[in-house]
């Protein structure tokens, strides 16, 4: 009887080795994801120039983007400008000044950059005037960390003529977009 119980017992233990007879191990893991906000707030929200002659330059002072909880890149773009009288001779946004009409609306991160000097690339955004674009976006800032803030300036360069015979105010918005820095 021994032998036999000895026998089966092999027997069964052989059987559990060819069946795979184990413990299963499970292990969870355990996901969490916070969801950034891109956001940015612009400080002041208005410029006024005030009164200018044609071909003249006038600056912003400092105006302040401040970013909000992810880090963050900022684009800024322009707009031809608008003239508040019944004559509504608008002003183009262009590049450079000399064609009746047309006027360049230009930024810069530096903020010892004196009105009206030369400009720039739209690389050298920090060290001289850029001409605002009004079809793509130019970069203003390529990567702020969450909560901080970029300082930039305007500089409005008006017509050198204009074919309008009542000269009236003229009104442009520049518009800072904020996307999530790579």
């Amino acid at each position: 009887m021994n032998k036999q119980f000895i026998a089966s017992l092999c027997l069964l233990t052989m059987v559990g080795v060819a069946v795979g007879v184990g413990v299963k191990a499970v292990n969870t893991v355990t996901c969490t994801v916070t969801p950034g906000l891109v956001s940015v707030e612009v400080g002041p929200t208005s410029v006024a120039y005030g009164t200018m002659p044609f071909n003249d330059t006038e600056s912003s002072g400092t105006i302040t983007a401040t970013v909000g909880s992810v880090p963050t890149a900022l684009g800024i773009i322009g707009y031809d400008a608008t003239q508040s009288t019944t004559d509504d001779v608008n002003w183009i946004l262009d590049a450079t000044i000399g064609t009746e009409n047309h006027y360049v609306h230009a930024y810069t991160t530096n903020m010892e950059v004196g009105s009206g000097t030369t400009l720039g690339t739209e690389t050298e955004y920090s060290t001289k005037w850029v001409a605002l674009g009004k079809v793509d976006y130019a970069t203003l800032a390529s990567n702020i960390e969450a909560g901080e803030n970029q300082t930039f300036q305007l500089d409005m360069r008006t017509p050198s003529s204009s074919s309008a015979s009542v000269y009236g105010e003229h009104t442009t918005d520049v518009t800072i977009q904020a996307t999530w820095a790579e």
